[in-house]
C-alpha cells in the first residue's frame, strides 16, 4: 500500500480519516474498506524473475481490507505483474527494481529473497549460493534455536 501513491482511509480504520501520501515508488492507489476485509490463505503462485528467465514457486497467505488499483497515468506502462497464481490470476505489480504484493509469506522461499532483495545488485552476488531452495529458513533457524535454549512457550504466552 505505502509503495503506491496515495492510501485513502475514508473510515479511518488505520487512524484519522483522509488520504496519506505513500512512497510514489508504483503508480497504485488504495482505498482501505474493514467491510471488504479478507484473507486468503495459502495460495501458491509463481514469482516473475525480473530478467523475464523461469518463474519461481512461492506459497503464502493474502491479508487485505479494501482494494488498490493501478493509477492509468503513462507511468503505469512499465508495471507489470510480479505473480501469477495457481488459478490464472495475477497478483502484486513490478516497476523496475520496486515490487510490491499481499501475498505474506514470499519471503520464506530462499529463491524469493535472493530474486527481491540481492539478484539485481552485484555487490549481494557471493549470496546466490543462498538460493536454489536448500537454504534452511532463518526463522525456521530462530525457532530452533529459541527451542534449544529452553525456551517455554507456555510460559511465554501466559
Amino acid at each position: 500500500q505505502m509503495l503506491g501513491r496515495v492510501v485513502h482511509d475514508p473510515g479511518g480504520a488505520e487512524g484519522a480519516p483522509g488520504a496519506t501520501e505513500g512512497l510514489g515508488l508504483l503508480p497504485t492507489a488504495t482505498e482501505i474498506a474493514p467491510a471488504e476485509c479478507k484473507i486468503v490463505a495459502p495460495r501458491k503462485a509463481a514469482l516473475r524473475r525480473q530478467s523475464g528467465r523461469e518463474r519461481i514457486a512461492v506459497e503464502g497467505f493474502e491479508l487485505h481490507c479494501g482494494r488498490t488499483e493501478l493509477i492509468s497515468d503513462g507511468d503505469d506502462r512499465q508495471a507489470v505483474p510480479l505473480l501469477r497464481f495457481e488459478n490464472g490470476e495475477e497478483g502484486g505489480l513490478s516497476v523496475g527494481t520496486v515490487r510490491g504484493t499481499y501475498l505474506h509469506g514470499i519471503l520464506r522461499s530462499a529463491d524469493a529473497r535472493y530474486e527481491l532483495l540481492a539478484a539485481h545488485d552485484e555487490r549481494f552476488s557471493e549470496l546466490q549460493h543462498l538460493a536454489g531452495g536448500a537454504a534452511e529458513d532463518p526463522l525456521d533457524r530462530l525457532a530452533s534455536h529459541l527451542e534449544n535454549c529452553g525456551l517455554n512457550y507456555e510460559t511465554v504466552s501466559r
